[in-house]
């Protein structure tokens, strides 16, 4: 699959416009906007730029990393899983093969009749 460098900005972009990023910008750019303000007494407005920067590009970091992590790790989960493909169609046949056989009544399953619901009395209010 040849993925240019056009297609990956557009799907970045629809992925940052997207109603589950977007909201969260406005109270990044407080954070870091409000954060510059309170030392601004305190620092030079060069290493107040410098500090709000840092932190910009510091979240930043740590998101991509966290998110290229959770990527590796399911794509390395999803390769593992596809290798054993037939195994588990061949499981999920059986198991609902069983939970047919339980549904007609041809035979019960114990296991599947298990309820952890409280089982007590039907209160009415007269």
């Amino acid at each position: 699959m040849d993925v240019t460098l056009g297609i990956a900005f557009v799907a970045g972009l629809a992925s940052f416009l997207s109603p589950c990023i977007l909201p969260l910008v406005p109270a990044y750019i407080g954070y870091l906007g409000g954060r510059s303000l309170v030392h601004r007494t305190e620092t030079s407005p060069s290493k107040q730029r410098w500090i709000t920067v840092s932190h910009g590009v510091a979240f930043i970091f740590g998101f991509s990393l966290v998110f290229i992590l959770l990527g590796l790790t399911f794509s390395v989960l999803g390769g593992w899983l596809y290798g054993i493909r037939d195994v588990l169609a061949k499981l999920g046949g059986i198991i609902v093969v069983l939970f047919g056989v339980h549904m007609t009544g041809i035979y019960r399953f114990k296991f599947l009749e298990f309820d952890l619901r409280h089982q007590g009395p039907i209160k009415t209010s007269m």
